[in-house]
């Protein structure tokens, strides 16, 4: 090459895409440019009002209606571990027995209704105790 020559680059071209991908990434950039309008509105909506702010607003009625709601949540939460312990002491009081009993082979209906009778009047003398 010889000074004051430029080099010249050989050009390469492609073959023209279809149709369908021509107008493929033309609608793909038509939703770019919505999406990125989208993005530069600034978002417009009520102000944020804070906590101190809604609730100085509040009259009798709200506050009382509030208090209740209040006060519900809190015995909702306690009673739950409460009736977990009874339950559970009045299952386990079903399952033990202190007479064991020993069924012969041949039951009539007769004493299988009198067993049932009894188990279930220990069942409830059990369930009066707790």
């Amino acid at each position: 090459m010889k000074a004051g020559e430029s080099h010249s680059v050989p050009t390469v071209h492609f073959a023209d895409p279809p149709a369908s991908c021509v107008s493929e990434k033309s609608e793909k950039s038509e939703v770019l440019a919505k999406v990125s309008q989208v993005h530069e509105k600034p978002l417009k909506g009520p102000p944020i009002a804070s906590i101190c702010k809604l609730f100085s607003l509040v009259d009798f009625k709200e506050s009382l209606i509030l208090l209740l709601g209040l006060l519900g949540a809190i015995g909702n939460g306690v009673t739950q571990p409460v009736v977990l312990v009874v339950f559970g002491d009045l299952i386990d009081g079903m399952g033990s027995s202190s007479v064991p009993v020993e069924l012969p082979a041949n039951v009539t209906p007769e004493q299988m209704a009198l067993l049932m009778d009894d188990a279930m009047d220990g069942m409830m003398s059990e369930m009066e105790r707790l």
